[in-house]
């Protein structure tokens, strides 16, 4: 049911099925397949614990999807307004100071396709 939310909720912010529907279909096919050999993340330490751990945290995770999640929208909505910067600011209900920010953070540049 968890998974059917974020498919829901993927679709409504980017506005195209197509395009989540490629990624379900490329998860699909990854998730198929065997692991290859050295496809798990090096060991990360804990440094609360001081101890290694296999996997990143959940945080970093998230952090990453949702960094992932915002380029690619920014991304999409500035190529929509033809890089009308205010335009796309508004669109997105962030200021404008801030989304020059995030095209910075993001290193998003007019006519490069972020994804």
């Amino acid at each position: 049911m968890r998974e059917l939310k974020h498919i829901i909720e993927r679709l409504m912010l980017l506005g195209d099925w197509e395009v989540v529907k490629e990624e379900l279909l490329s998860r699909q096919s990854r998730e198929a397949k065997p692991p290859a050999a050295g496809a798990l993340p090096a060991p990360l330490k804990d440094e609360r614990k001081g101890e290694r751990r296999q996997f990143p945290s959940l945080r970093e995770v998230k952090k990453e999807a949702t960094r992932e999640a915002e380029s690619r929208l920014i991304s999409a909505v500035l190529k929509d307004t033809g890089w009308n910067r205010r335009k796309a600011a508004r669109i997105l209900g962030i200021s404008y100071k801030a989304l020059l920010y995030k095209i910075k953070e993001y290193s998003l540049e007019e006519g490069r396709p972020e994804w």
